[in-house]
């Protein structure tokens, strides 16, 4: 089971691909890992390998795991849906 008492950032830019993990201790927080791959290819599946690699025998939890992509890499969308009564829900 992951430690709550580490968190993870994962950054994915143009070029790299980043991952920096900390843990929280009584006495403050420290860096406990992380590693940089570069990204020879930029496609769905060359990205989501190197975040396997990046992660794969790190100690992440799901609840304290952040993720940084550009915005232009994204596609954001804003729905206005028509409202529904409870019994149609």
């Amino acid at each position: 089971m992951p430690s709550r008492d580490i968190t993870t950032i994962l950054e994915i830019t143009d070029t790299h691909v980043k991952l920096v993990q900390a843990r929280r201790q009584h006495n403050g927080v420290f860096f406990s890992g992380g590693g940089v791959r570069k990204i020879e290819q930029f496609t769905d599946e060359a990205v989501a390998g190197l975040v396997g690699q990046l992660a794969a025998g790190r100690d992440i939890s799901s609840e304290n795991l952040a993720c940084l992509i550009p915005r232009r890499l994204a596609i954001v969308k804003q729905l206005h849906l028509p409202s529904h009564s409870e019994s149609e829900v």
